[in-house]
């Protein structure tokens, strides 16, 4: 595989696709995104439409290059882009499609990183509404419930995962061999019919001698 054989060049080539994206989208997906969706609840400026697609595939390319790039602002983003293409579609003043903005990004980083609890209390402590908590609550648990059908496992522990695998196997080289018994057969926890076979054996070897 290309990003595990030649890992600096795919991620150059990662690089290269959000630049070119930022490009394409007047800049509005470099960074956090943390001003274009203050700006968007705010009221004083709206997020295009294409927005939420080109800020996921920004996301998902710092993923793939395993460059570290944040999980929280940038979902908040996507979340707020969602929320901004949904409010377009339904009837209702200003107001309403800030509280649409909001819901989406609660629902949007719950359901990425499957942690309800905490997604809620950042949204409504970026917010400073506290109105909307009961709101907040319900569409991250509902979120949460849906991601967990589609990807049981959580984003954390998946990354948590490859690490704890290396970890592993470098504890397991740096393992000194097993202790080996007079005849070479008895190791340390061997079963007691394999001990007993080896004790006789040695004893009979013993008596001939």
């Amino acid at each position: 595989m290309f990003a595990l054989s030649r890992p600096i060049a795919f991620a150059a080539g990662c690089g290269l696709a959000t630049a070119i994206l930022g490009l394409l989208s007047g800049g509005m997906t470099y960074g956090t995104g943390y001003a274009e969706s203050k700006a968007a609840l705010e009221g004083s400026a709206t997020l295009p439409v294409l927005f939420v697609l080109a800020k996921l595939a920004v996301i998902w390319l710092a993923f793939v290059s395993r460059i570290p790039g944040g999980v929280f602002a940038p979902a908040l983003a996507v979340g707020a882009g969602l929320g901004s293409d949904i409010a377009l579609l339904l009837p209702g003043e200003a107001d309403a499609d800030a509280a649409v903005l909001v819901l989406g990004m609660v629902a949007f980083l719950a359901a990425m990183t499957q942690s309800p609890i905490t997604s809620f209390v950042i949204v409504m402590e970026m917010t400073a509404n506290h109105q909307m908590l009961l709101p907040l609550m319900a569409t991250a648990v509902v979120a949460h419930g849906i991601s967990r059908s589609v990807a049981p496992v959580p984003l954390y522990h998946a990354l948590a995962y490859p690490a704890l695998r290396k970890a592993e196997g470098r504890l397991h080289r740096r393992r000194p061999p097993l202790p080996q018994q007079a005849s070479g057969c008895l190791r340390a926890g061997s079963a007691p019919a394999v001990r007993r076979r080896c004790r006789g054996g040695t004893a009979a070897r013993r008596s001939r001698r």
